[in-house]
Order: structure tokens, then C-alpha cells, then sequence
């Protein structure tokens, strides 16, 4: 697992444009990364299901996916675990 930090940016910066304006989607380039919901619409990052909007469960195989990304993932404020 690799892990990339970089510098502070104000929290009410967007999460995707401060991964792709730091250079952290290039310094990850081709390698899977995880992402927390905020990542959302930035197809270079897996993030967990989110519930469809009618409130319907998610399919199981959904679930046991985003099930497995929990608790958390860059950008969040939980450590990854380990």
C-alpha cells in the first residue's frame, strides 16, 4: 500500500480538486486508489456505493464492497487501519 500526503489545503477546498491540483493523481498514476465519498464523479478513485436516491437497499455485492473500503480512506479524518 502506498500512502501520499501532501501539503495542508483549506477545508473548504473540493477533495478531487486538491487531488488532481497537488499532483497526487500523478504521483498514484496507475495504481488503485481509495477514496472517501467525496471524491464522487472523479473516475480515477474508488469510492464506497452510495444508496440510490429512491432509498432502496443496495445490492448485496454492492454492499460487501463498500463494506470492505470502511473506515476510512485518503483525505479522510480516520487513520487507515494496521
Amino acid at each position: 500500500m502506498a500512502v501520499a500526503v501532501g501539503d495542508p489545503q483549506p477545508g473548504n477546498r473540493n477533495d478531487t480538486v486538491v487531488y488532481r491540483t497537488s499532483g497526487i493523481d500523478q504521483k498514484l498514476a496507475g495504481r488503485p486508489v481509495m477514496a472517501d465519498g467525496a471524491y464522487r464523479g472523479n473516475p480515477e478513485v474508488i469510492i464506497p456505493y452510495r444508496k440510490p436516491a429512491d432509498g432502496r437497499d443496495l445490492p448485496a455485492w454492492k454492499e460487501d464492497s463498500t463494506a470492505s473500503t470502511a473506515p476510512s480512506a485518503p483525505g479522510s479524518n480516520t487513520a487507515w487501519p494496521g
